[in-house]
């Protein structure tokens, strides 16, 4: 059975929604950064709305983490249908030149930055902040996508954010290797034990999470599959309630849940938006076209940016005192400055993710063709 194919107004709906979770997090960590480099020097409460935006960065994570799970089965499944030649390794390339068309360049730029960051400022030498030990290990750990397993966030150098990406890779693995079972493993039976042994590796927090994440496969299930369809006009109510439960859930913590259980609520009611029909009114034409073109390059957005924040924050710590910039003006200038500088980054990286795909390939039919010559 073939999945129901997205509208043009969903789809950029997702297309909203993933720029959106991105920029939350390059905002939210301008906070993050302008008081690791000024402290209480910085006067976070100018402007309280603008504090409170901020405040977000983590939800936005967890609202990607759903829209992850809800995408990922789409492309998968309408790939699966389409043709009978779609496999286990077509999937991993897929996969894997998404996390890699980005993940190694933001490496390198974080240890070009974090090189160069030394010479204007001392605080890249302070251990609270920027990690100075088992630096190899952290590297190779961040290279093969594995800085999250057993919930630990094993930061390299400035780029703290690259912990979701590790839990990305785990569960796009861990999804593949439910929906390829088949083609992977000879007796059913077996799947059982080998998803026990990967839940042993990732850890508990890992998979605790993994849920979350798959709230978004579920949803993509009941709406593609089932058939079943919110109305246009709950979209909007759910999103008030999603900025309520936030503001009161999260933000207010009225109920004093741990972080967990603030995320599962929060990922339940995202998931109950992807369930809510299209627009039948269309989409404005400017509209969609923004949208595609912010989310285009969301993924780099997200990887790129805590580097580029510390190094101009640092880097320009001293005129920045002198002029007793605001932390609002802060906040707008190291998004403004990170959002072109990401824009550049993307188009000799995420941008090129087609050719990376087809080196994956030329490399596989190589492979392939040297083991059939033996």
């Amino acid at each position: 059975m073939k999945p129901v194919e997205l509208c043009k107004e969903k789809s950029s709906f997702l297309h909203f929604t993933r720029w959106l979770a991105a920029f939350i997090v390059l905002v939210g960590h301008t906070q993050m950064v302008a008081s690791l480099t000024f402290g209480k020097e910085m006067n976070y409460n100018s402007i309280h709305w603008y504090y409170y935006f901020c405040f977000h960065a983590h939800i936005a994570v967890i609202m990607f983490f759903v829209l992850s799970g809800y995408v990922v089965a789409y492309s998968t499944f309408i790939k699966l249908n389409g043709s009978d030649e779609y496999r286990f390794v077509n999937y991993f390339i897929d996969r894997w030149s998404r996390i890699y068309s980005v993940l190694i360049a933001a490496i390198i730029l974080t240890i070009v930055l974090d090189f160069y960051g030394k010479y204007f400022n001392r605080l890249y030498f302070d251990s609270a902040i920027i990690p100075q030990d088992h630096r190899v290990m952290r590297l190779l750990l961040n290279i093969c996508s594995l800085q999250g397993l057993h919930g630990y966030r094993i930061q390299f150098g400035s780029n703290s954010a690259l912990w979701s990406i590790g839990y990305e890779f785990c569960y796009y693995f861990i999804f593949g290797l439910v929906v390829f079972s088949k083609q992977l493993i000879k007796r059913k039976i077996l799947l059982y034990p080998i998803l026990l042994g990967v839940s042993v590796i990732i850890g508990s927090k890992m998979l605790f999470y993994f849920l979350i994440w798959s709230m978004g496969v579920f949803a993509f299930w009941i709406f593609h599959y089932k058939k079943y369809h919110l109305p246009f006009f709950i979209r909007i109510w759910l999103c008030v309630l999603a900025v309520i439960a936030n503001h009161f859930i999260v933000y207010k913590n009225i109920f004093t849940h741990n972080q967990y259980i603030q995320d599962l609520i929060m990922g339940l009611i995202f998931s109950l938006i992807l369930l809510c029909d299209g627009n039948r009114n269309g989409v404005n034409g400017f509209i969609k076209r923004v949208n595609t073109f912010m989310s285009d390059f969301s993924y780099s957005l997200y990887a790129y940016h805590l580097p580029i924040l510390m190094f101009i924050s640092m880097s320009l710590s001293r005129i920045i005192r002198a002029k007793h910039v605001e932390f609002y003006q802060l906040s707008i200038g190291l998004s403004i400055a990170s959002f072109f500088i990401v824009r550049v980054l993307y188009l000799f990286t995420e941008h090129q993710r087609g050719k990376l795909k087809a080196l994956a390939y030329t490399i596989l039919r190589n492979t392939t063709t040297i083991d059939r010559n033996r």
